[in-house]
């Protein structure tokens, strides 16, 4: 096999391996701290993804593409983990899920 051929196959193969990697440990974090496994997080990583290739197909340079990606991940966790606590303030409350909407969004 040639050098170049192996290492034209090796390198994005160990750039792939490294992204599983960093997203494994974020499920045995997320699931040693919290006791459960989210497997949500994988929806987060997809979505910074595709976020990331639409923005360099596009033209855009691909480090600021991968910051504005890291960032629409986060703002769309942080609206998921909103609307849990939500969820959760109803059920202990026992407000209806509209009405706590409302106030939300009316001050």
């Amino acid at each position: 096999m040639d050098f170049a051929v192996f290492f034209q196959l090796f390198l994005p193969g160990l750039t792939t391996g490294c992204v599983y990697a960093l997203v494994a440990l974020g499920f045995v974090l997320t699931a040693n701290v919290s006791g459960v496994v989210n497997f949500a997080q994988g929806e987060f990583v997809m979505l910074g993804g595709i976020v990331a290739a639409a923005l360099v197909a596009n033209g855009m340079p691909m480090l600021p593409a991968i910051a504005i990606a890291t960032l629409v991940g986060a703002v769309v966790a942080a609206a998921r983990l909103a609307d849990h606590e939500a969820a959760r303030v109803r059920a202990r409350y026992g407000v209806a899920g509209d009405a706590v909407h409302l106030h939300c969004a009316g001050g």
